[in-house]
Parts: C-alpha cells; structure tokens; sequence
C-alpha cells in the first residue's frame, strides 16, 4: 500500500514576507511540493518584489499552481534572466 503525502497545513506554511530576501539564491528546485494557487502567486509577488535577484533556474514540476500560473508566467516574464 502506498502512502499519500498530505498537504502541510496552511497555518505551518511561512507566509512571505516583503523583507526576506535571498540575494545569493541561483536556483530554487520546489517541484512534486502540491504547491497551488495561492502559493504560485505568493511566489509570483516575491519575485516582482526582488526577494531573489540572482535566480536563473525555478524547477515547479508535478505541483498544482492553478490560475496563480498566470501570475507566475508574468512574474518570470518580467524578470528576463530566468
């Protein structure tokens, strides 16, 4: 029998914050994470506001980003060194 992962509660689920940065993060590999809509787009809004300036490479595989890829597309679009 194989066991199914459970979506962490939201309440365990650090809310972004428009202060935290990662300034040195080149990649960010968070695929098969269940990730949805709200998450895509709290993504989305921490890349538009510069939360990780040297990202090149976002692995997003096998989650289930929703209407908040939309977000997401335009987020990566404005930020052409993806």
């Amino acid at each position: 029998m194989r066991r199914r992962r459970q979506a962490a509660p939201k309440a365990l689920i650090p809310h972004p914050c428009k202060h935290s940065r990662l300034p040195k993060l080149e990649e960010l590999a968070i695929s098969d994470n269940q990730i949805g809509d709200a998450g895509a787009r709290a993504l989305a809004a921490a890349l538009v506001a510069g939360a990780a300036p040297r990202l090149r490479r976002l692995l997003l595989d096998h989650n289930k980003l929703g209407g908040g890829a939309a977000a997401l597309g335009r987020a990566l679009g404005a930020a052409a060194r993806l």
